[in-house]
């Protein structure tokens, strides 16, 4: 999904992020890559950090900060989502909100599979009121023109 008003903001940058790492991890999974260590030490350093940090009362700085505290509550070992929960519901429980949001709409759909996939960004945009002013792209035909140049090389 892109923002068109503003083309590679950080909203729209995590969202994507956060959608698409389920799909990225399994296709790593899948070709012998574990990339659990790397997603657990993410965790860690947010449970360091947000034990720290005081709350934003900026609505805008709480989705971005929600985007990606969820795509580690989505994604680390059960051990380190209890953690990052824990430290999250009580030093930054306006966060929490906007984070059980996006984990809510997450849980209704397949990340996994590319149309569920957008049909969980619409809803989240929609639900944090993000703006009607985003478009779906096609990311297949950028990839087809990158591989062909690689391999012309």
């Amino acid at each position: 999904m892109i923002y068109m008003p503003e083309r590679y903001c950080d909203i729209e940058i995590l969202l994507n992020s956060m959608i698409h790492h389920p799909a990225l991890y399994a296709l790593q999974r899948s070709v012998g890559h574990n990339p659990q260590v790397e997603i657990d030490s993410r965790a860690d350093q947010n449970i360091e950090i947000y034990a720290k940090e005081k709350e934003t009362n900026e609505k805008q700085l709480l989705i971005k900060k929600a985007f990606i505290l969820a795509d580690d509550i989505m994604n680390c070992s059960v051990e380190k989502r209890e953690q990052l929960e824990e430290v999250l519901s009580s030093k930054h429980p306006n966060t929490m909100k906007f984070i059980e949001k996006i984990l809510d709409i997450a849980s209704h759909y397949n990340l996994l599979e590319p149309k569920k996939n957008i049909k969980c960004s619409r809803r989240i945009i929609r639900s944090l009121e993000l703006g009607s002013e985003w478009e779906e792209i096609d990311g297949v035909g950028g990839l087809i023109k990158m591989a062909e140049s690689v391999s012309k090389e």
